[in-house]
């Protein structure tokens, strides 16, 4: 740009201005001293050193302009300025419904930069980017809740945003974000409204979600009433951890997907995502279509090593239905881990209901059926009723 702006100027001096400056204090007469002739003169854009106001004196024009590879180098120097040039507001954009990477990879810049902000997320203080070379995407606070975007970013992303090569992390507390909503999902067991209380005292803000029949009905009806992008699902039968806060913030530069804490079942004496509370990505799960026997690992996810809660079935129908649906997921996983968890399942029963888990595990190792019934809590009670003859 410098190039090919001294080769069309017709004076012996030559400014170069920027668009996305403002000028209304700009003085066109100043001249550099006598000293200064071989310099290239840069006013800074805000507090960004690396500025886009030029002053190249006719010394420059007709020295080494046409060798100059990075601006940065010259080998005759720069006189920094530091009084600039303000830029102008680069344009804002608010997400709605959509993720961060369809929005960008659809939007039609207006601008070099843009910001783009999530739901409930303010900026706080704007970066004064350096535009001099490879133009970097501004993620606030790690996350990106909040993303100074360039146009580039559209050609060199290829599914996610942390695709593109060039990321600035900007750590800034006083760009906020909301925390996601909090939603609890009961159903029949006997520990709910107990379970409930705990977590309404340490989270006013939490709403419950009760009675809906099948887990894949509550949790679509959960993120059709989010208002967050991501939405935490505490389960019934969990008594949540005093210590876990509900602050853990979903990274909007990665795919959308969902996040497993841990939990620990005091039955089988085991820490690991299963029966853990989980924060879904409400778009996904609002408008998932198909699916496999877990509903939460069919779509992108990511283990948060936290402690979130802790599992204790409390009647026989609990912990039976409990270990039969997690038993006849980890027996078609055939992994090393998936086989040390079985194994506890199928010899760990710690409790007065812990033989019922036992069993469940065992029962799920012999069955034979379609895996998508377990997901049926009618016919997983049938099934339970007729095979123990019993109504709880």
């Amino acid at each position: 740009m410098i190039k090919k702006t001294v080769h069309r100027s017709n004076n012996q001096d030559c400014w170069v201005l920027s668009s996305c400056c403002d000028y209304e204090n700009f003085d066109p007469d100043w001249l550099p001293d006598w000293n200064e002739n071989e310099q290239l003169h840069v006013w800074a854009s805000g507090n960004q050193k690396f500025g886009d106001t030029f002053f190249i004196p006719a010394a420059v024009e007709s020295g080494n302009i046409n060798d100059l590879e990075e601006l940065e180098y010259y080998n005759k120097g720069i006189t920094w300025h530091r009084n600039g040039y303000m830029r102008h507001t680069w344009p804002i954009n608010y997400l709605e419904t959509q993720d961060l990477y369809t929005t960008i990879n659809t939007h039609r810049f207006t601008s070099l930069y843009e910001y783009f902000i999530a739901p409930g997320s303010t900026v706080g203080s704007s970066v004064d980017i350096s535009l001099w070379k490879n133009r970097k995407l501004v993620a606030y606070n790690k996350n990106g809740h909040v993303v100074l975007s360039p146009r580039d970013v559209i050609s060199a992303i290829s599914d996610k945003i942390l695709s593109y090569p060039y990321i600035q992390y900007h750590k800034y507390k006083k760009s906020t974000q909301i925390p996601q909503d909090i939603v609890f999902i009961s159903y029949d067991e006997k520990d709910a409204d107990l379970n409930w209380k705990k977590l309404k005292k340490q989270q006013p803000n939490a709403t419950r979600l009760h009675g809906v029949d099948g887990m894949i009905n509550a949790l679509k009806l959960a993120a059709d009433k989010s208002n967050t992008p991501w939405f935490y699902a505490v389960f019934a039968k969990t008594e949540i951890a005093d210590d876990f806060d509900f602050d853990f913030n979903p990274n909007y530069l990665d795919t959308p997907g969902n996040y497993i804490f841990q939990a620990y079942n005091r039955i089988t004496d085991y820490t690991y995502g299963h029966g853990a509370v989980v924060m879904y990505h409400s778009k996904t799960v609002s408008e998932a279509t198909t699916w496999g026997y877990d509903f939460t690992t069919s779509f992108p996810y990511t283990h948060i090593p936290i402690l979130s809660c802790y599992n204790d079935a409390k009647t026989p129908w609990e912990a039976w239905r409990t270990s039969f649906r997690e038993a006849l997921k980890l027996r078609e996983m055939n992994t090393v881990e998936s086989e040390y968890r079985l194994h506890r399942w199928l010899t760990v029963g710690n409790g007065i209901v812990g033989n019922w888990s036992i069993s469940g595990a065992k029962d799920a190792v012999e069955y034979n059926g379609s895996l998508d019934q377990a997901n049926d809590w009618n016919w997983l009670r049938q099934y339970f009723t007729n095979k123990y003859q019993l109504n709880q």
